[in-house]
């Protein structure tokens, strides 16, 4: 079970790897920024990334960051490459954007995300009424 969705700005280094690699991990760190949304910064590549060839697209990125809570274990989803460096033959970094962030566990598969109730905040409403 995931805990909550990230909406404050946050910044977490950890280790990142996709369902069923997680023997695979990559160093990385995770930042969200309400006005830019999530990124993922990995110092490394995931399973698959090719040096050469079209950026990719990902369903679900696992991690675990720093500390032993619940709130460690985080899942990105609707994950896209949005960049990554490298030299020949070997990526040294990739940096994906994600559409939903969410902190307190693991999902495998992005169509376990299920969620009985939610709370939507708007910040500024009370002066627009």
């Amino acid at each position: 079970m995931v805990g909550e969705v990230v909406a404050d700005p946050s910044a977490e280094l950890g280790f990142w790897w996709l369902p069923g690699h997680e023997n695979e991990r990559v160093p990385g760190d995770f930042t969200f920024d309400p006005s830019s949304g999530s990124r993922l910064n990995l110092r490394g590549a995931l399973p698959g990334a090719r040096r050469h060839g079209d950026l990719r697209d990902t369903d679900v990125i696992l991690g675990r960051t720093a500390g032993t809570t619940d709130r460690s274990m985080m899942t990105l989803l609707a994950c896209r490459e949005v960049g990554r460096r490298g030299q020949e033959d070997r990526i040294e970094q990739q940096l994906f954007a994600a559409e939903f962030a969410l902190v307190g566990g693991h999902l495998e598969r992005s169509t376990d995300a299920f969620f009985e109730t939610a709370i939507v905040q708007f910040s500024s409403l009370p002066g627009l009424v």
